[in-house]
């Protein structure tokens, strides 16, 4: 379009110049007038006809100044006619360059929206590991503190059944004490294995109570086994 315009006003620069009666020359000037139109504004039909229908009077000579109102009044309206067209031409490519600058500001914004979805999917993207990776985490130290307090309830229930096994073997212990020093069992006094009945009495009330805080299957066994004994020990 730029260009155009500026052959255009090359035109209209040289009709400027023309002297009257330079009859050839307006010619010249309006036969590439005409081609410009054809290759630069095709649709107008308008202006082709109104290019058609500026003429200037014939001259055989020049020195004839009969008809040379007539001659300018052409040439300046040649000249009139090809400044609405540089005019059409110069707001064409204005809108042109409107529009251009429109559609690259689109572009733009275009571009920026793109950007930032691009951006806020990869935030989202970050976001969602880091919140696995967190949820993952927690799941870990939700589980960790779940075994924790497994363990601390399992140590002070071993603890107070200790504390339990402990009570129990004090008074077992103080009432076979008391049923020893007190207590006058003839047939317990004068039985011979006596020292021995004590000891497996005292082990089998101790495997017994053993089960409290060690819960061993093996305890069990051995219980029924030191009370055989003292049952075979007693009626021997």
């Amino acid at each position: 379009m730029l260009e155009a315009i500026e052959k255009f006003e090359e035109v209209v620069k040289r009709l400027k110049k023309l002297n009257y009666g330079a009859n050839n020359l307006f010619l010249s000037e309006k036969r590439e007038a005409e081609m410009l139109l054809e290759n630069y504004l095709p649709r107008k039909t308008t202006y082709r006809n109104q290019l058609h229908a500026i003429e200037v009077p014939e001259t055989e000579n020049k020195n004839d100044l009969n008809n040379s109102d007539s001659w300018i009044e052409g040439q300046e309206e040649m000249i009139s006619f090809l400044n609405v067209v540089i005019n059409d031409l110069k707001i064409r490519q204005a809108k042109k360059i409107e529009s251009s600058e429109n559609r690259s500001e689109l572009e733009s914004y275009e571009q920026k929206i793109a950007q930032l979805k691009n951006d806020g999917e990869k935030d989202l993207i970050f976001q969602t590991n880091k919140l696995n990776y967190l949820q993952k985490k927690f799941d870990i130290l939700q589980y960790e503190n779940t075994k924790l307090k497994e363990d601390i309830d399992a140590v002070i229930g071993i603890r107070s059944r200790w504390i339990t096994f402990g009570m129990l073997t004090t008074i077992m212990a103080i009432l076979i004490a008391i049923f020893d020093h007190y207590l006058d069992w003839t047939w317990f006094e004068s039985h011979p294995m006596k020292i021995y009945l004590k000891i497996l009495t005292a082990l089998f009330f101790t495997t017994v109570f053993l089960h409290l805080p060690l819960k061993d299957r093996k305890l069990t066994y051995l219980s029924f086994i030191i009370l055989f004994f003292i049952g075979l020990i007693a009626f021997i």
